[in-house]
């Protein structure tokens, strides 16, 4: 019995021993081991992160030319002034150049758009008239034109003189946008206009509050 009892005891302590080792040498081992495969991954992420923006920032470098061209095409389509003076002159250039017979360009003052973007609009009819492959021709022109121009209302009419000849009358209501002034806002006056107005500065107070009376 001595025996059997001394190797139950001694199963026992063996048992508990490697329970112990278990509880306090291995499982703090494998959380920690756990922990440290949670970071490998997480730092092979960050890293392919990084490589995937400095691939894309590389190529960014690589087309900064084209970029840098394709923005001066669209500060051309929509400048950071009105130039109605300039769209004009475009304007008469192509019609000269289509072999119009006459063109009449009637511009507005400048409006916020009804669409509500941050731009200003220039309003303006413009009317020109010809034969069919003139006025086919200054249409074409037209649309060529480096600006961005949105056509609103576009109408045809055709008349015949006493000879017989005929005249193609083309009227078209268009708009053409530009920039606002950085840190401005379009404020519309009285009749509709803008003129460009700084953003509200608030009172005294920081927080556009009353500030406290001085004791």
């Amino acid at each position: 019995m001595k025996m059997r009892t001394r190797l139950i005891v001694v199963g026992a302590g063996l048992v508990l021993l490697a329970l112990l080792m278990y509880v306090f040498l291995i499982r703090p081992r494998q959380a920690d081991l756990a922990d440290t495969q949670t970071q490998i991954a997480t730092e092979e992420n960050t890293t392919q992160a990084l490589q995937l923006e400095l691939a894309r920032l590389q190529a960014l470098e690589e087309n900064a030319p084209e970029l840098n061209a394709q923005l001066k095409k669209v500060r051309g389509l929509v400048p950071r002034k009105a130039s109605v003076e300039r769209f004009i002159r475009q304007i008469q250039r192509v019609a000269d150049e289509a072999g119009v017979e006459f063109v009449d360009i009637g511009p507005e003052v400048a409006k916020p758009p009804p669409e509500g973007a941050a731009v200003a609009e220039v309003r303006m009819t413009v009317g020109v008239g010809g034969d069919f492959f003139s006025v086919q021709d200054f249409v074409r022109r037209f649309y060529d034109l480096e600006r961005a121009v949105r056509i609103d209302i576009l109408g045809l009419a055709a008349s015949e003189d006493i000879t017989g000849e005929r005249t193609l009358t083309l009227t078209a209501t268009a708009r053409i946008f530009f920039e606002l002034p950085p840190g401005s806002v379009a404020v519309p006056e009285a009749d509709g206009t803008i003129t460009p107005g700084t953003e509200a500065t608030p009172p005294p107070g920081g927080d556009g509050t009353t500030p406290p009376p001085a004791s």
